[in-house]
């Protein structure tokens, strides 16, 4: 695919997907040069290979600058549109890494294709400076009331009006850093804090505190980090096993999938995709087999998030029904997490 042809086919993607569908909206096409910085490579160079594997195009829309960085790989487009625009009248104690990342490659406003199974998952934006804010706004309230209700003592209380938010999922999940240690934590209320489909990373809770309310990122302690995991989680959904497997069942190519699972050394990428394979035959109703394969990535030591805890819970629940035997199934899944994230559910069927 030559230079020009790219470029129509990512200007065509970029009104499809991301709904600049109105032939009134002005989008023109700016000078394709572009790079980074060296501060920005020394800094953050997982980033860096990332966004050298990209397809870059320089946009203006509406009079604003925006970069699109997309990516094709096996036949399959994903990317995320970046915005430039700046807020002058916002006081916020944006720190220097920060600062770095908006000068270079922006704020990222919205994404496609695969990204939304990982670090993007329900994303609103990452990064984006004009809509960073101070303070946590009405969330604070809802984490002063959880911390009342649960008897959380002033000296043991997160001053989250300090905290800068940088990233937003809809329905509240915030991510925020301190802007003086540069800490990252993450706000999860109740209606966001599910396991399925939070593939991208692992959350532990911060002690001492509410449920549903602070949590760190394993792996991830500080802005810099953050940036980083984000693009090792990018890199492994543009080009891992777990991505090509997911689109060879998109096409049903149950076996070859198969094959390739029983091809991985690492017992945890192969985890990965019987996981998958399990959700493929999940979506086929055939639970029993789809049972077979969670356990399967469960004994090989995949369990990003809980994922395989609450897949195999939910498959117990359809086989309790399905067979009319709430005792069996919920010994079963006792056997494999006798201190699961819905042992009590179980319990209460025996």
């Amino acid at each position: 695919m030559n230079n020009n042809t790219e470029e129509n086919f990512d200007l065509k993607r970029l009104r499809m997907v991301y709904g600049y569908h109105d032939k009134a909206t002005e989008i023109k096409i700016l000078n394709t040069d572009f790079e980074l910085s060296k501060e920005f490579q020394n800094t953050f160079p997982k980033m860096t290979a990332l966004i050298n594997t990209a397809r870059v195009l320089n946009l203006e829309i509406d009079q604003e600058p925006h970069t699109l960085f997309s990516w094709t790989h096996k036949g399959k487009s994903c990317g995320w549109l970046s915005v430039f625009k700046d807020v002058r009248d916002q006081e916020l104690d944006i720190i220097d890494e920060h600062q770095l990342v908006l000068s270079q490659i922006g704020g990222i406003a919205t994404d496609y294709g695969y990204f939304n199974h990982n670090f993007f998952l329900l994303q609103q934006f990452i990064f984006t400076k004009y809509r960073c804010t101070k303070g946590f706004g009405d969330w604070g309230i809802d984490y002063e009331l959880a911390c009342t209700k649960n008897n959380i003592p002033l000296q043991d209380r997160i001053n989250h009006e300090e905290l800068i938010v940088f990233a937003s999922a809809y329905r509240g999940k915030l991510t925020a850093y301190n802007p003086l240690t540069k800490e990252i934590l993450q706000f999860i209320p109740n209606d966001q804090n599910y396991p399925r489909g939070e593939y991208g990373y692992c959350r532990e809770k911060v002690a001492n505190q509410p449920d549903d309310t602070f949590y760190t990122i394993k792996g991830v302690r500080y802005f810099r980090d953050f940036v980083e995991h984000l693009a090792e989680e990018c890199w492994k959904v543009i080009f891992s096993t777990y991505n090509k497997v997911h689109k060879i069942l998109e096409d049903k190519q149950l076996d070859e999938a198969k094959a390739i699972a029983g091809s991985l050394v690492d017992k945890v990428e192969r985890g990965s995709v019987e996981n998958i394979i399990g959700e493929f035959y999940f979506y086929q109703e055939d639970y029993k087999t789809a049972l077979d394969y969670y356990v399967m990535a469960y004994n090989n030591g995949y369990s990003i998030d809980n994922i395989v805890d609450y897949n195999i819970w939910e498959v117990c629940e359809l086989l309790m029904e399905k067979d009319n035997d709430k005792i069996k199934w919920s010994q079963y899944y006792l056997s494999l997490y006798p201190d699961g994230r819905y042992t009590e559910d179980a319990k209460i069927n025996i």
